[in-house]
């Protein structure tokens, strides 16, 4: 095992980050308006299941390169470790894994939109470990 595997546990799982400062508003804003939460699904092959997805995940959808540079720069600021962006149709995807900041975004969001965020709180609900 390597120094890196060894620092990250036995089965080289990286540990979602926690938040650990206010978001910055135009962060909040971008998720609140186009931004959504991929939930993890109980059990690999359940009936009517198309995909398994094993974790959870932040996406915050942004116009161009310059954005996603400046929404990953925020999301540092705040503590959280964004994926690499992907090209999504016209837009650009940024990403953040791990429930905690799941739940962070669903708190922040119910600020601007109440409605959005009583549906993600439903998804997360749903899914309790």
């Amino acid at each position: 095992m390597s120094a890196k595997a060894a620092k990250r546990g036995k089965q080289g799982a990286r540990q979602a980050a926690k938040p650990v400062g206010k978001p910055n508003p135009e962060l909040v804003k971008l998720f609140a308006r186009h931004g959504y939460i991929r939930v993890r699904t109980p059990k690999p092959g359940a009936a009517g299941q198309q995909r398994y997805h094993k974790g959870y995940e932040v996406r915050i959808p942004v116009p161009d390169k310059t954005t996603a540079r400046n929404v990953a720069k925020m999301l540092k600021e705040i503590g959280l470790r964004p994926g690499k962006p992907y090209q999504a149709g016209k837009r650009l995807v940024v990403c953040v894994y791990g429930r905690p900041a799941a739940e962070a975004f669903t708190r922040w969001a119910k600020r601007f939109n109440r409605e959005k965020a009583a549906r993600l709180e439903e998804k997360l609900a749903a899914d309790k470990r």
